[in-house]
């Protein structure tokens, strides 16, 4: 059985995040989905969303990571920061609470994006 294969032209994808940054819009690459990708993408004005702190290594300039925040305990989150890392997204209460807390103590600041649902209770 052949190995599955796809051809990556750097001058076309360059030429789709041209197209996209025309359009006004802040682009960010999520490196899990193909690191040859974003390694191609490391010289341009993409952002990447990384999940996984042993991704953190791989992007050179660390302004550029939007870390995912998934359950790290308050030390990983302290070597996260101590790599650089200003930009956190957060989907829950518990990695929220986490972030505040740590960023309050530490004197840190952060751009931090939320992607919650927030239930609301009425009387």
């Amino acid at each position: 059985m052949t190995e599955a294969k796809f051809i990556l032209s750097k001058k076309v994808l360059n030429e789709q995040v041209k197209k996209l940054e025309d359009l006004g819009l802040k682009i960010s690459y999520s490196y899990k989905t193909n690191n040859i990708i974003g390694q191609i993408l490391q010289d341009s004005n993409v952002d990447f969303s990384i999940h996984a702190k042993e991704e953190i290594d791989e992007i050179k300039d660390k302004s550029k990571i939007w870390f995912f925040l998934q359950a790290e305990n308050e030390n990983e989150i302290l070597e996260i920061l101590k790599k650089g890392i200003t930009h956190f997204v957060v989907d829950n209460e518990v990695d929220l609470e986490r972030i505040l807390e740590i960023i309050s103590k530490e004197k840190i600041k952060i751009n931090l994006s939320l992607r919650m649902k927030f239930q609301e209770h009425r009387v």
